[in-house]
């Protein structure tokens, strides 16, 4: 044990706990009041600013600091706007003062203190530097109230995603969470940033110039001006509306080529096992074409904005002057108006310049926000601190317990329920989605068949008035028939109630959707979409009134076929799902009553596939416990046979694993693993599918650190190895839509499914 100090070079006394604590029953106030303004929508106010809103006064409510800011950045932005609104007048004060000087000396006195025209431009110079020094410093100081908010905002939205069920974050799409998460917090900084830096300061420079030109100049050079902003935001509002939707195209293929990158590095070694390296390039250079295509039509658009804008600017500015030069014409006004006014308007047009930038963003960054709202403002239940479990024993008992995974929402399209349902149930298993790929296969090809022969069909008629929508409604119908019946065919087989045929279905022996009316195509759509909800209700249950008791240090072995649910009955043990009915109870504690961080702190699992993250070794073990000692750590590792390997590696426990663990081999992250799970010190252990890609030597050494583990534990073993089933105290066999629960003699005795499972695998093992 010194020796192994003395090589690790322990710090016994230390703790390393490397995160300070958060006030998270705040941060739950903050996302219940956010839910209360979401639900209230009598407001005309947009739901997204009101609720940034609510966050901005919520989060500078008790600080001073943050109002002492903001309240010196507004005075920044004032000053700043007055004295660059003065840069135009000292100008033409100075023309106007040098041109009166000339005229009765012919001569310019170049004394420095006796001239007012120097101490003038003096003034200009003094003013321009001035108005820009102001406008850093609020930037400055209004950066860290923008950047600020948005750390509080990711921190509620990492808080929140950590708190919703898994299912939900399962049915989203590799990265889509993140993107949402990351353009979120950046669309929160720029819209405050161009609240604050560019919305509030155009409208004052706006105000003040109006003020300007009707009193040294004429109220008509006022009204003009403002005529002419009003058809400058009229047509960049017009313009960049359209050119909205023409960047969610170049958007959307720039997103596809990415995609495409991505999937072809992550599976680069499918790639050169194939020698499709060619097929990945030809895929990538189509969708970058797409995206060029979309570039330059973007480019276009911004060329026609920007031609467009510098015409109505112009073209004010050719009247303003006209009008001005009528005065001085009439020896109303001094020749240095002329200045005066050109100045004005070259400093009003280079903010409105921005509009079509500003306007844009501003819709880009509430999509974003929206985007961010919904999940912030999705329903849970708030976990409860107060009633914390502590473990003394370790006795689970499962009683009538029935689940289903949960059934999509209601105003979901009936493709996408049937698509959402399959992809839960896949979710559970990789076997159930490899034996349904044929299936899959043909279906889709069905249904491009049939899409591709509408998309003719629409073309035909094209010119027609309607008739591409009618066709868009056909092309729908016909793919949710489609759908039924093959959702009927995959899900409702082995139901034993009768099952109605589609044409029972619609009502008629011989429908024809072509002449069906849009209230009859808008009535079955809804018809077909409730059936398939209710059928979905009834008859997608992974397994119904499970009960079942398992003592304090059984060793439990959970087996049966992939896809019936062996995983899914350890997630409703952790509450990663809720049950629909019955109870689970851990010593006698009911665990919907239990704080959830308390319950999976309770249990500690040894996944099939450790997933690591890209991190230290010692940060990767230490992720069991955080509070642990570095002597803890060391202990831990040598319990899992960990210890020597690392201290053979060049950096040690320093070592940097690599994304997901891959610079490390399937053993080595296996004990790692176990070395989490003899730090978090758990009275109830799950191995999953621990051994199933280890060879053989790698499997008895693991083996022995395993048995170590669990020494006194409640153990529950997902497997299907058939070894040592005579050794477990009970065994929860899945067969089908039926849960047996028994010794391995028991079920052997009792129940023909179990004999012929078991002789099956060990055929197989033969």
């Amino acid at each position: 044990s010194k020796t192994y100090a003395n090589k690790f070079n322990m710090n016994e006394d230390k703790l390393k706990n490397e995160y300070e604590e958060v006030n998270v029953k705040e941060l739950d106030k903050t996302l219940l009041n956010l839910e209360k303004l979401y639900d209230n929508k009598d407001s005309k106010i947009n739901v997204n600013i009101k609720m940034l809103v609510y966050v901005f006064k919520n989060f500078i409510h008790k600080n001073k600091e943050l109002k002492a800011k903001i309240f010196f950045s507004f005075i920044f932005l004032l000053c700043s706007k007055i004295s660059i609104i003065y840069t135009p007048i000292l100008l033409s004060s100075f023309i106007e003062n040098v041109n009166i000087q000339k005229s009765l000396n012919d001569q310019i006195d170049m004394s420095f203190l006796n001239n007012s025209s120097i101490i003038i431009l003096s003034s200009y110079i003094l003013s321009r530097v001035l108005s820009s020094t102001l406008n850093e410093l609020r930037n400055s100081v209004f950066n860290t109230i923008s950047q600020r908010i948005s750390t509080f905002v990711s921190k509620l939205f990492f808080y929140k995603i950590h708190n919703l069920h898994l299912s939900y974050i399962l049915s989203k799409k590799n990265g889509e969470l993140s993107f949402i998460f990351n353009r979120g917090c950046k669309s929160i900084t720029n819209l405050l940033n161009v609240i604050v830096f560019q919305i509030i300061p155009i409208i004052i420079e706006f105000f003040l110039y109006l003020c300007i030109l009707t009193y040294k100049i004429h109220y008509s050079v006022s009204i003009v001006t403002c005529l002419n902003m009003l058809l400058y935001i009229i047509f960049t509002t017009l313009v960049t509306k359209r050119r909205t939707i023409i960047r969610k195209y170049m958007n959307k293929a720039e997103q596809n080529t990415f995609n495409i990158f991505l999937d072809s590095i992550q599976n680069i070694e499918q790639v050169k096992y194939y020698t499709n390296e060619i097929h990945e390039l030809n895929k990538f250079i189509k969708e970058q074409e797409k995206y060029e295509k979309e570039a330059i039509n973007v480019q276009k658009s911004l060329s026609f904005l920007n031609f467009g804008q510098q015409i109505i600017l112009n073209f004010n500015l050719f009247l303003c002057l006209y009008l001005t030069y009528l005065n001085i014409a009439n020896a109303v006004f001094p020749f240095s108006y002329l200045i005066l006014v050109n100045t004005l308007l070259f400093q009003l047009a280079m903010p409105l310049n921005m509009f079509g930038t500003i306007y844009r963003e501003t819709k880009l960054s509430l999509v974003d926000i929206e985007c961010m709202v919904k999940i912030l403002v999705k329903k849970i239940k708030s976990p409860d601190y107060s009633n914390k479990l502590q473990i003394q024993r370790g006795d689970i008992k499962f009683e009538n317990v029935s689940f289903k995974y949960p059934v999509p929402d209601e105003k979901m399209d009936p493709e996408e329920i049937i698509s959402s349902s399959s992809g839960s149930s896949n979710s559970s298993s990789s076997g159930s989605s490899n034996s349904s790929s044929s299936n899959s296969s043909s279906r889709s090809n069905s249904s491009s068949r049939s899409n591709s022969s509408s998309r003719s069909s629409d073309n035909d008629t094209r010119g027609k008035k309607g008739s591409s929508w009618d066709n868009r409604a056909k092309r729908k119908i016909n793919n949710v028939i489609h759908f039924f019946t093959n959702f009927k065919d995959k899900y409702l087989k082995t139901n034993k109630k009768k099952i109605i045929s589609t044409k029972e279905f619609l009502g008629k022996d011989n429908t024809d959707i072509n002449t069906m009316s849009e209230g009859i195509k808008t009535n079955l759509n809804n018809e077909i979409k409730k059936n398939i909800r209710t059928h979905l209700k009834e008859n997608n249950y992974i397994f119904q009134n499970f009960t079942c008791h398992i003592e304090h240090g059984e060793k439990v072995a959970i087996i049966g076929k992939s896809g019936l649910g062996k995983s899914t009955l350890v997630k409703l043990l952790l509450r990663l799902y809720e049950i629909d009915s019955g109870n689970i109870y851990i010593d006698n504690k009911n665990i919907e009553n239990i704080n959830l961080y308390t319950l999976r702190k309770s249990i500690s699992i040894v996944p099939q596939d450790t997933i690591l993250f890209n991190n230290t070794i010692l940060y990767n073990i230490k992720y069991g416990n955080f509070q642990c000692t570095d002597r803890e750590i060391m202990e831990a590792s040598i319990k899992s046979e960990l210890h020597e390997k690392i201290l053979r590696m060049e950096k040690q426990y320093d070592t940097i694993v690599g994304e997901r663990g891959t610079k490390l081999s399937i053993g080595e992250k296996q004990r790692i693993c176990i070395a989490r799970c003899f730090l978090k010190n758990s009275k109830i252990i799950v191995l999953d599918e621990h051994a199933s890609n280890l060879d053989n030597e790698n499997k008895k050494s693991i083996e022995k650190a395993l048995h170590n583990l669990c020494l006194g534990k409640t153990t529950f073993i997902i497997t299907h190895v058939m070894d040592n089933l005579q050794n477990m105290n009970k065994i929860i066999f899945f067969s089908g839509k039926n849960i047996y629960v028994g010794s391995h003699n028991q079920l052997m005795n009792e129940y023909i499914t179990y004999r012929d499972y078991y002789s099956s695998k060990n055929n197989e093992l033969l």
